[in-house]
């Protein structure tokens, strides 16, 4: 399998792609709740609505695959910017859809941040919830990030390893060390793709 560099053997180039997220903002296009309302003359719609709409002739609701075609950016990490995107206040919003477009270089190969960016979550939520009240989150968040420090990541040892580690986090109901710092998380996610360095041939 190929693999996916931002910016590279896609639809869009990166120039073009952070002049679109720009005149997104420019013309306050961008609102939460809905991926995109109207059609090709006038509409408005999420992070992901505006991008990617107009490759999928303004229909459907799942947009985040086209990332990949379109700009060489894994579709996980176009979910976690939808994401952010939902979460973040009205005055932040805008910029983080210009923001993520602007932070990969061109040929970086994000999905060697994955690791790192989960660590950093599943970290950052050990601070939130008494580990003498729910041990049982605890081991959930503690073999997550074990999970995800592995060399192993993909491997069908590594795949059973993370069915399991679902299974006692789902008994556990971690939800209770979910974290609402998305600014620190966008913070950090920048950072990573924006330090992930270029495939040289």
């Amino acid at each position: 399998m190929k693999q996916l560099l931002a910016y590279t053997n896609c639809e869009q180039g990166k120039d073009d792609a952070v002049k679109a997220a720009k005149w997104h903002r420019e013309q306050d296009m961008l609102i939460a709740g809905t991926y995109f309302e109207g059609d090709k003359e006038s509409f408005t719609g999420c992070s992901v609505g505006c991008m990617y709409a107009p490759y999928n002739g303004y229909k459907g609701k799942n947009l985040h695959y086209l990332s990949e075609s379109v700009h060489g950016i894994p579709e996980w990490l176009t979910r976690v910017r939808d994401t952010f995107f939902e979460k973040l206040s009205s005055d932040k919003r805008n910029d983080w859809h210009v923001d993520f477009m602007e932070a990969p270089r061109k040929g970086a190969p994000l999905d060697t941040i994955k690791p790192a960016f989960m660590v950093f979550i599943l970290k950052s939520n050990l601070d939130n919830f008494d580990h003498d009240k729910f041990p049982d989150v605890k081991a959930a968040v503690d073999g997550s990030i074990a999970l995800w420090q592995r060399n192993d990541i993909g491997s069908d040892e590594w795949e059973s390893a993370q069915s399991a580690v679902e299974s006692v986090a789902e008994s556990a109901g971690w939800s209770v060390a979910w974290s609402a710092s998305y600014d620190k998380f966008v913070n950090e996610l920048l950072r990573l793709m924006r330090e992930c360095e270029p495939v040289t041939s």
